[in-house]
């Protein structure tokens, strides 16, 4: 998921109906978790006018509307595919992020790739893409989510449906995430899932803070621990840089690349947490409640990454997208091989809520 959708997913979407039911599936429901593929319409995009009420820009012959904000600059929203592959690709060049995007997010991101520009980004590009075509890159993301998935995740969810205890599925998928992110970035386990490490719930916690609008002190407050832990995790992997070289997460990879500052390495895998925390588990909440509401067999149909750019596209299309397909593909698969998945309120489907 790129930077953009990632701070959106989390500022724009609330899921109301994200607690479930689980039960075993029994033999004579098996056939019924062979097929879940399903098309997901994403929210229209809304305008806010000021001669009255909010406006659709898909009720617009072009699918686009202009807000005008007087003297200082004026507000484009579009919904038309052609338009988003023209900034995303056909003329990317013409739409930098600038200065109202990078400035704001100067303090958490600094100069990562999420959060720059022309040459600068275009280095931090070529390094990263190059590290996530690996195969090594491929096995190691392949094995942690395997071993969260069976020593954590799928116990949690066969003890509930023991007990018929309803589950809060996208707090569980949240702290699921954020794990196996961090094993990725950090090889480091946070243990948020397990709940047996503080200084990982707290990392863990001061993430969502630091993405949320809240007050200027607990805003800085949330970016110092984020980057307290970063820096400590950094500082002792370049102490000792000569002992790893086997390992395979991000930081350990760029930091056997000529850009290796503390600062740059602190950016990097700052950036790829933020962007990949949310990914998977939103879109897994939705996933479980379609299955829920929807039990028969769906077909899957391929979209274009202009029409619903979740992973963003053009040059700037997510490095992860792959990596987020793996995860989403086994949590689904593993889930739904095992247990059947029934919404604790039918009536309420998961809301998007522009903010």
């Amino acid at each position: 998921m790129s930077m953009e959708n990632a701070v959106l997913s989390r500022a724009g979407m609330i899921v109301n109906s994200s607690r479930f039911f689980l039960r075993k599936v029994t033999p004579d429901r098996q056939d019924r978790a062979d097929g879940a593929g399903h098309s997901w319409n994403s929210s229209k995009t809304a305008t806010a006018s000021s001669n009255g009420p909010p406006k659709s820009s898909m009720t617009a012959p072009t699918n686009t509307a202009v807000m005008s904000r007087s003297y200082r600059f004026n507000i484009v929203v579009t919904a038309n595919p052609h338009n988003v592959e023209h900034m995303l690709k056909t003329r990317f060049e013409n739409y930098p992020k600038g200065e109202r995007f990078i400035h704001p997010l100067q303090d958490l991101l600094g100069n990562g790739i999420f959060n720059s520009d022309s040459e600068l980004w275009k280095v931090q590009r070529k390094v990263a893409s190059y590290e996530f075509t690996t195969s090594s890159l491929r096995n190691f993301i392949v094995n942690s989510i395997t071993t969260e998935l069976q020593t954590r995740l799928l116990p949690i969810l066969s003890k509930a449906s023991q007990t018929n205890r309803v589950l809060d599925l996208q707090n569980l998928l949240e702290r699921f995430s954020f794990d196996n992110i961090c094993k990725l970035a950090f090889n480091v386990d946070p243990a948020c899932l397990g709940g047996d490490c503080t200084a990982g719930t707290d990392f863990m916690s001061a993430f969502e803070d630091a993405t949320k609008l809240s007050s200027e002190r607990r805003l800085r407050e949330s970016i110092t621990t984020v980057h307290e832990f970063a820096d400590s995790i950094i500082r002792s992997r370049l102490e000792a840089k000569e002992h790893t070289r086997d390992d395979e997460d991000l930081l350990s990879r760029f930091s056997r690349t000529k850009e290796s500052s503390p600062e740059f390495l602190c950016d990097v895998v700052i950036s790829f947490i933020l962007a990949g925390r949310d990914s998977t588990s939103s879109a897994l909440t939705w996933c479980f409640w379609i299955l829920s509401s929807r039990p028969h067999n769906g077909v899957c149909r391929t979209e274009s990454p202009f029409r619903f750019p979740v992973f963003h596209a053009g040059p700037r299309m997510c490095l992860g997208k792959e990596m987020a397909y793996v995860q989403m593909k086994s949590i689904a698969a593993s889930v739904v091989e095992k247990f059947e998945i029934e919404a604790a309120d039918r009536d309420t489907c998961p809301e998007h809520l522009l903010l």
